[in-house]
Formats: C-alpha cells, structure tokens, sequence
C-alpha cells in the first residue's frame, strides 16, 4: 500500500497493490498492522451503500462521537466531496473534491470532523466504508447538500437526495466551536 496525506489536513489516499489477472483482481482493502501509522483505532462497523445514478449521499459526520472513517468504491463511480468542520484547522470549511472508481481503486481515510458526501456517477455504485465508533442518529450531523456557504459544484441537474438529507442544516446555523473532534 502507498499511503499518502493529501492536502487537506490529515487525510490520506491510499493507493493498494492491486493483483490483476484473467480471472479480475484482487487487492488488500484494509490491514490494520499496514495503516496503523495513520488510523489508530479499532474498526468497529462496516457500511454498505447501494446508490442508483444521480444519488446525492451527506454531507454527514458525528459531533459526539466522532469516526475515523476508511472507504472505497466496491462498484461504479462516484463524486466524493469531504468537507472540513474543525474549526482549529487550517482547511476548516474548505472542501476536496476526488473522483473515485472500482477500476482503479484508491481508499481514503478521513479524520474525525471532516464530513463526506458523494454523487452516484453509474447506473449502479457501491461504496463501502469503516468507522472508529458505532453510528448514533443521536450524534450524526448534517449539512444541506446545496449549502451556498460551501456551493459544492455537483455537475448534476437532478439529483436524488433522501428526505432525511433535504432536512440536513446549513452551515450557517451551525455553531461549530462547541464540537470536539478528537476521537
């Protein structure tokens, strides 16, 4: 694995080795003794996300409980945005963008306090994630898709978002000194 810090404070894209042959391939998704210098927890769930075209995911994290997460596309492609939210960090509130793909398959590692969202690109996506701590509804925080204080530039001009998610908050009303992302 070559794991790298991209530039958006303490996150990292992990590049597998990946195995191809005549048969498909194969890689290492996860291996704690190998990313232990960046993700010091124990893995405690694993999620599974079917996505149709068009399906716009988040902008999600947890305020009381805050998770490491580690994902991956297992199918298709997607849009992935990640969205800074710790106030003393010197990306807070900016945004990455990373296109991400079953062919070539990269993993990210996001640190507590920064949110993630993702766009479906194919008739079917499959992303499938790990986290530090077990998810509580109770502690999970959304931001509004179409934020205009993050104006997040889907490319998208019908996009499928749950009713949960068109409830989320705006950044704006959100007073995001009185979250400890330390986990």
């Amino acid at each position: 694995m070559i794991i790298t810090q991209i530039n958006f404070n303490n996150t990292h894209l992990i590049k597998p080795k990946i195995f191809n042959d005549i048969r498909g391939l194969f890689f290492e998704s996860f291996n704690s003794q190998k990313l232990n210098s960046i993700f010091k927890t124990n893995i405690v769930q694993t999620n599974h996300s079917f996505s149709k075209k068009n399906v716009i995911r988040g902008i999600h994290f947890q305020h009381k409980k805050p998770q490491h997460q580690f994902f991956y596309v297992a199918y298709g492609a997607f849009k992935v945005v990640l969205v800074d939210f710790r106030t003393n960090s010197q990306t807070f509130l900016k945004k990455k963008y990373l296109n991400l793909n079953h062919q070539n398959p990269l993993l990210i590692h996001t640190p507590p306090g920064v949110g993630t969202s993702f766009l479906s690109l194919n008739k079917e996506n499959i992303m499938v994630y790990l986290v530090s701590k077990q998810y509580d509804p109770k502690t999970e925080m959304g931001i509004l898709w179409n934020d205009p204080t993050l104006n997040i530039k889907w490319n998208c001009k019908n996009p499928l978002v749950s009713k949960k998610d068109l409830s989320n908050l705006l950044v704006k009303d959100i007073e995001f000194n009185n979250f400890n992302f330390v986990n």
